[in-house]
């Protein structure tokens, strides 16, 4: 049997009042899938934007850490004088 008509067989026993809120359900169901559909693209567009909203590319190599050599000293570490800390 096709679809519609096992689907019409089933809405024929249905009383008005049930048919009223099935079409409440299916109406609500295709708003939040419209919704849900919205989101996932507006979350894969966040995803796939770096935190300053650049596209990130395929094509850019992979950051490298440790690109720069050389050690800190321990003077790094030490607090800035009050004098640099104003400017």
């Amino acid at each position: 049997m096709e679809i519609k008509a096992l689907i019409q067989a089933e809405l024929d026993t249905f009383s008005e009042k049930q048919l009223k809120q099935l079409y409440r359900i299916i109406k609500n169901l295709k708003q939040d899938t419209t919704k849900s559909i919205r989101d996932q693209e507006q979350l894969k567009n966040f995803w796939e934007e770096d935190q300053v909203g650049n596209v990130l590319r395929e094509d850019q190599p992979p950051r490298t850490p440790g690109l720069l050599s050389g050690k800190l000293g321990d003077a790094f570490f030490e607090p800035l004088p009050e004098d640099e800390l104003q400017q």
